[in-house]
């Protein structure tokens, strides 16, 4: 394809990309106004809403661009390698995208939007939806060695997103109980998202030990995701709030059922029979 044709071919996200350039450049040039006493205010909000336009503008040029980065993952050689890598790097920037929001909330409540609500109106409308891509695409196929190294990768690095989400929002002063259900909800996501790094830990490393031995730890796993399950729901239902003991069941309990949990009923079912065999036989 010749330099006319690409072009043609990619007219959208050139437009786009152009539009957030000006939007950006615009803003720039509105943002010294903000130091006037009188029309300081108007300065923020327009520097504001031309981030956001030019976040949009820049989501139409660079989602077709990563979906394709993120699409050589099912080929073979280098270009597993580079779509692999995307799919992580594209996991931590949608998580990202995630801390720069709540970092715009914060800032909008004195509302007046400074540069953190600005750097989150520009990048956010991007971010989150490539982070989103790879999400799915980790949880349709989390299969093979190539795939299962990077789930692996993209579960640590949800992790440690997750965690630093959830700090910044319990620095939030206002609206609580609101910011404890983000948390939750951020964290239950999580755990979604890290199933297949459990799965990928059961096999390249729980698997690996004597039979006596991975059966005692794939069973405790399971009884202990459980336990929170069952401790985190009735820590929502005792206030309707969800503390500690429901952020552990989503980030911890979530996964270790999904992996072990059938591992963890037999074994208690087993337990339960082998109890009431005993007890039939005393009395």
């Amino acid at each position: 394809m010749n330099i006319l044709g690409w072009i043609n071919a990619h007219q959208t996200g050139l437009i786009a990309l152009l539009i957030a350039i000006f939007c950006v450049t615009t803003a720039k040039k509105i943002l010294p106004k903000m130091r006037d006493k009188d029309r300081g205010s108007h300065a923020r909000w327009g520097a504001f809403v031309l981030y956001a336009i030019g976040g949009l503008a820049l989501t139409v040029a660079m989602i077709p661009f990563i979906h394709w980065l993120i699409g050589l993952g099912g080929r073979a050689g280098v270009g597993a390698l580079v779509g692999n890598l995307t799919a992580v790097v594209t996991l931590a920037l949608g998580w990202h995208g995630v801390a720069l929001l709540i970092s715009m909330i914060r800032d909008l409540a004195d509302k007046q939007p400074d540069h953190e609500a600005r750097t989150a109106a520009l990048w956010t409308p991007t971010l989150l939806p490539i982070g989103g891509t790879a999400v799915v695409g980790l949880l349709q196929n989390p299969q093979g060695i190539g795939q299962g190294l990077t789930a692996a990768a993209m579960g640590i690095v949800t992790l440690i997103y997750a965690f630093m989400i959830v700090k910044r929002a319990d620095a939030a002063t206002n609206h609580k109980n609101k910011w404890n259900w983000f948390s939750f909800g951020v964290l239950l996501l999580a755990g979604l998202v890290i199933i297949p790094l459990i799965a990928y830990a059961d096999t390249a490393l729980i698997s690996q030990l004597p039979s006596g031995i991975r059966a005692i730890v794939r069973t405790g796993i399971g009884v202990a995701g459980l336990g929170a399950i069952v401790a985190g729901a009735y820590d929502i239902w005792v206030d309707k709030v969800p503390d500690k003991l429901a952020r552990t069941a989503a980030i911890f309990g979530i996964g270790a059922v999904f992996i072990f949990g059938g591992i963890a009923l037999a074994a208690i079912t087993g337990a339960t029979a082998d109890g009431a065999d005993v007890l039939n036989g005393v009395f």
